[in-house]
């Protein structure tokens, strides 16, 4: 985004205006007083309620966002919810952090708005900071202490920002305490793709993708092929893209150098990806990208990035296993001199991938894996090491409640906002453990690189290890289905819906490209052909929204929904929206599709 890193100068005043333009006038002097740069409708609209799009450029461009809620709900858009509503939305989606300040509702506030009122509140519960007032009188003061406590204490962390550069990109993997999973380890084989690549940025080549099994080095390389070509004279500019990040005409205006280079690190996990591209070289038609995906997906990243390249030809490097001497030259260094004499057997059970090489030494090293094991098959051994490591204490912290439980959950429904106290509150009853205590799992599993957090949404890192906690909790020893998925979705939706989907869409995917087991979502897509019917529009507008990711790896059962939707128009009223004298026709529906 259009922003500074890490700089929380420009503030986003959130509220009703009518209702509270004294209030609104006092909270922007009061903020310009002390020197913040204040985003407010006041200061840029000609009318009293600016379009939304205005509103949300704005919010888009902003570091933090002080939302005032109350005294009553506001003006209802055609989406459904009101203005302060969506941008409360769009800053949660954006990784903005938000200060939040609630002030009493109006004794007059009809039900309808009350409840409408009070539901808002209730999602933005979640928000870090968070405060009551018994008066709006004292939100000035409230909204200068929130934000001078929240810098002094650190506690809103680093905004995600769209376009980032490889030392920010990588910077969880460059902490000065040493990971399991960092990269501060030698680079060692992969000699001619790293040439390959580092070529391709110093060069003149439209677009370069890099393939390669997950575990098996492809965001390491991209890191030093970063800094190989940044070291030569007149190198282009390099920005690599959060898989997870979402993105606006302002972030795409940032590409203005004629000489850039725009990466995008598991491009696989982007159901936008052609759209994305495609915003891109309208920008900046010498826009010139690499993009980097497992080997099962190679066809649906070749089939969206195509198209747009017309006759240009691409360039396709593929990551494969390491040379075996360099596979035991790497094991080496990590088993250390006194076991050295095991490098030959580890890379043969890690079948020479990195990660697993790199976690089994660490294993071996640190006696937490038994000489049997080395007799093991490979997927066996890939198995055991990935769970020896959850069973570290070192990662845990003094938290005596097992890891593994708490980030097959997140493996399922992240990523997550770790500040969301519903979210804690769901989470703990579900693991059966106090809230405290996962906080205080949930920040120790962080700091051990176990969760890798982007704004304020955290994720289980790395993938490989997300993909053997989500595989082992929904399929048994047989490769059945266990139910876990079905779990999920009863304890975590409608919150965390989409992400479930979208996780065990993906899981689904891989598996049927090795022809694996049932689908682990046969319940939940019959579910939701069987509730069909009872969805007004705005539930159905809602639900094919959140098909969005799953759609990309699930597109059989997603257009299946797609389909009876477009032939069963006819919906139960919305009655929220009739009473608000909002449209209600069927076309929002066909709108989303």
């Amino acid at each position: 985004m259009a922003s500074r890193e890490g700089d929380l100068n420009r503030v986003f005043v959130s509220s009703v205006y009518s209702s509270l333009k004294p209030v609104r006038r006092e909270v922007v002097a009061a903020l310009q007083k002390a020197r913040y740069d204040v985003a407010a409708m006041e200061l840029w609209a000609a009318d009293d309620q600016p379009p939304l799009d205005v509103c949300l450029r704005e919010l888009q461009r902003s570091d933090i966002v002080v939302l005032i809620i109350g005294p009553g709900y506001g003006t209802v858009l055609q989406q459904g919810i009101s203005y302060t509503h969506a941008e409360y939305r769009e800053a949660r989606a954006r990784g903005i952090p938000v200060l939040a300040i609630v002030v009493p509702p109006t004794e007059d506030l009809q039900p309808e708005e009350r409840e409408l009122l009070q539901a808002f509140v209730t999602e933005v519960g979640s928000t870090a900071l968070f405060d009551r007032l018994d008066t709006s009188d004292r939100v000035p003061t409230a909204a200068l202490a929130a934000l001078a406590a929240a810098q002094a204490l650190g506690t809103l962390g680093e905004r995600l920002t769209f376009l980032q550069s490889a030392e920010t990109f990588f910077a969880p993997y460059l902490r000065d305490t040493p990971a399991v999973f960092d990269h501060h380890g030698p680079f060692i084989g992969h000699a001619n793709a790293l040439q390959s690549v580092t070529n391709f940025i110093k060069g003149q080549g439209r677009l370069l993708i890099l393939k390669g099994q997950g575990g098996s080095g492809k965001s390491r390389l991209l890191l030093e092929a970063t800094r190989a070509a940044s070291a030569t004279p007149d190198a282009p500019t390099v920005r690599f893209v959060d898989p997870g990040a979402q993105w606006s005409a302002d972030d795409i205006a940032q590409l203005a150098p004629p000489r850039v280079v725009v990466i995008l690190d598991d491009a696989h996990r982007r159901p936008d990806l052609d759209r994305l591209l495609e915003a891109c070289l309208r920008q900046n038609p010498d826009v010139r990208w690499i993009i980097s995906c497992r080997n099962s997906a190679i066809d649906m990243v070749k089939s969206q990035a195509g198209p747009l390249l017309g006759n240009e030809e691409y360039v396709t490097v593929e990551l494969s296993s390491l040379p075996e001497n360099d596979a035991i030259a790497l094991a080496k260094h990590y088993l250390g001199q006194p076991l050295a004499h095991l490098a030959d057997q580890l890379v043969r059970l890690a079948d020479a991938n990195l990660l697993v090489t790199r976690v089994g030494a660490y294993c071996i090293a640190d006696r937490r894996m038994p000489p049997e094991l080395l007799s093991q098959k490979p997927e066996a051994f890939r198995r055991a090491v990935l769970d020896r490591l959850l069973d570290d204490p070192t990662f845990n912290g003094q938290s005596s409640i097992p890891p593994k439980p708490t980030l097959q959950v997140i493996a399922a429904i992240g990523p997550i906002n770790t500040e969301d106290e519903s979210l804690i509150t769901t989470m703990s009853a579900y693991l059966k453990i106090k809230a405290h205590e996962l906080r205080q799992q949930l920040a120790s599993l962080e700091h051990a690189g176990f969760l890798l957090r982007r704004g304020r949404l955290v994720r289980t890192s790395p993938d490989v290890l997300g993909d053997h906690l989500l595989h082992s909790a929904a399929l048994d020893a047989n490769g059945k289905p266990t139910g876990f998925v079905d779990d999920m979705v009863k304890a975590f939706a409608p919150a965390y819906f989409a992400n479930i989907l979208g996780n065990a869409a993906e899981l689904d995917w891989r598996a049927a490209t090795n022809d694996g087991p049932p689908s682990v979502l046969s319940n939940v897509w019959r579910e939701v052909l069987r509730s069909l019917p009872c969805l007004h529009n705005t539930q159905r507008v809602e639900l094919v929204g959140m098909l969005r990711r799953p759609a990309f790896f699930a597109p059989a059962q997603a257009l299946e929904v797609c389909e009876w939707l477009a032939a069963h128009p006819d919906a139960p009223k919305d009655e929220q929206r009739t009473l608000w004298g909002l449209d209600d026709a069927p076309d929002r529906v066909f709108d989303a599709i």
